[in-house]
């Protein structure tokens, strides 16, 4: 490794190893096709892994409404049962730390 700083006026390619690889002649410049064998099979591996990892990215945006949509639910079910215990007991009911997790939770943008 170097400890050389690079020049900032020359510009710097966005494909090194193509450069590094590249063979010039009087037909123009080539490379190996082996070398282009090698980028393409690892563009093709990385093509696929990013969209494993986008279909995995929107199942869990999915899971997450559902699980939201859930949570509005049992928070809107606990909120009539608890009006319904006030209005047959007389006792007045207060909020649990679950139901406060939940409602700060849902502040929250992801």
């Amino acid at each position: 490794m170097s400890d050389h700083i690079p020049d900032a006026t020359k510009m710097i390619s966005d494909t090194p190893r193509t450069d590094n690889r590249t063979t010039y002649n009087e037909y123009g410049e080539w490379v190996n096709s082996s070398f282009a064998r090698l980028l393409e099979n690892e563009l093709n591996r990385s093509n696929e892994m990013f969209r494993k990892l986008h279909i995995h990215a929107l199942n869990l945006n999915d899971r997450i409404r559902l699980m939201k949509e859930a949570g509005d639910v049992m928070e809107s079910d606990l909120k009539s049962l608890r009006s319904m215990i006030n209005d047959m007991t007389g006792l007045g009911t207060h909020e649990n730390s679950g139901t406060e997790k939940w409602n700060k939770a849902n502040e929250q943008e992801l």
